[in-house]
């Protein structure tokens, strides 16, 4: 994956989040410490240094792994891709929850 290329997956990943968050690129340039400019550039594909990534991340409440994240890597369908971006970009109780939930079924399935 070219460099371009990954940094507009890593683009379109912080902008999922944020607006699944219903966060304003303003309130996450605030919560990141970074320039209002700096939020929008980044997320129209521009090279993030990876300190302002890690901000990026923590403003996010997410793991810089969790924007950097290549799904094709990692021979995922596109479905699976799907649902692991989803449950990333839920708050620490809701990944528990689906976490649990997940487990249980399993149970389930083996006990059959």
């Amino acid at each position: 994956m070219s460099s371009s290329t990954r940094d507009r997956a890593v683009s379109e990943r912080i902008v999922q989040i944020r607006k699944r968050r219903r966060m304003t690129q303003v309130e996450l340039a605030d919560r990141a410490r970074l320039a209002r400019g700096a939020v929008s550039g980044y997320e129209r594909g521009g090279a993030i240094p990876h300190d302002k990534l890690a901000r990026i991340a923590a403003a996010l409440e997410v793991d810089v792994g969790d924007l950097a994240w290549d799904a094709q890597a990692l021979s995922l369908s596109r479905d699976e891709a799907d649902t692991v971006r989803t449950l990333r970009t839920l708050p620490a109780e809701g990944r528990a929850y689906i976490g649990r939930l997940m487990a249980d079924l399993a149970r389930r399935e083996v006990a059959r």
